[in-house]
């Protein structure tokens, strides 16, 4: 019937820190989750720039992990942030044209136990996969 006013999520984020790519889902208890990529530039944005016809490639200097929060009390309190990924991506590309580094393969859903599972672009080897993860909580 109508909306709250905004609230950070996040307060402790780095400055350095640019958050995208976000997925929300509610499990069988009523818990609200939220995973998201938490990129970081360098202040040498891009480390290389050349063009391939007429595509303009953009080697970024960046790294990003997902991280997951969840609230138990319908979004009035969260609980600490935490970081999902086990190791820090570092893609070897600007993502040519991508979206913020391919958010438009992020999902994530809750299974029958209340666990979240999070599916994201994960590029620690330089090449992206898919990566998924069972992230349970304990209010």
């Amino acid at each position: 019937m109508s909306w709250s006013p905004p609230k950070a999520v996040v307060s402790d984020a780095a400055p350095e820190s640019v958050h995208g790519a976000c997925n929300l889902a509610v499990n069988n208890q009523g818990a609200l989750g939220i995973s998201w990529l938490d990129k970081i530039v360098s202040e040498h944005q891009y480390d290389k720039v050349y063009k391939m016809g007429d595509l303009v490639i953009n080697e970024y200097h960046e790294t990003y992990d997902l991280r997951f929060i969840a609230s138990v009390d319908g979004g009035e309190s969260f609980l600490k942030p935490a970081r999902v990924s086990s190791q820090t991506s570092k893609p070897k590309s600007g993502h040519a044209g991508r979206f913020f580094p391919g958010s438009d393969y992020m999902f994530m859903d809750s299974a029958g136990d209340g666990a979240f599972h999070p599916l994201w672009p994960d590029s620690r080897t330089g090449i992206f996969q898919l990566h998924t993860a069972k992230v349970t909580i304990k209010p």
